[in-house]
C-alpha cells in the first residue's frame, strides 16, 4: 500500500496567502519555504507520492516546488475561486491503487 498526499496551494491576488503588494507570503527569503518545509515532512512521514496542485503564480510555485522533487499539477481553472476544484485536480494524476488521501 503506498501513501500517496495532495498539497493544493491555492494562491492568487486576493487570497490570504498574497501580500498587499503581491508577494506570496509562503515564500521566505534565506529560509526554507512554508511549501518546502512541508513536502520535506511528508517525505520524512515515508510518503511516496506528494502531488502539490498550482494556480496563481504558476511559474514562481512551481520553481519553488521543483526544488524539494514533489510532482506538479496545474489547475487551470484556479480563478473560480473553488480549492475543491484544485482537489479534483491533483486526484486525477493519482495512481488507482492509492488507499487514501490526506
Amino acid at each position: 500500500m503506498m501513501a500517496r498526499i495532495i498539497v493544493v496551494f491555492h494562491a492568487y491576488i486576493g487570497c490570504r496567502s498574497i501580500n498587499k503588494n503581491g508577494s506570496i507570503k509562503l515564500f521566505f527569503p534565506g529560509s526554507k519555504s512554508v511549501v518546502g518545509t512541508i513536502i520535506d515532512s511528508f517525505k520524512k512521514a515515508r510518503i511516496r507520492q506528494i502531488i502539490v496542485v498550482t494556480g496563481g503564480y504558476r511559474d514562481e510555485v512551481e520553481a519553488e516546488v521543483a526544488k524539494f522533487n514533489a510532482e506538479i499539477v496545474f489547475n487551470p481553472d484556479f480563478k473560480n475561486g473553488e480549492m475543491i476544484r484544485s482537489f479534483q485536480v491533483g486526484m486525477s494524476i493519482l495512481n488507482p491503487e492509492c488507499s487514501g488521501v490526506l
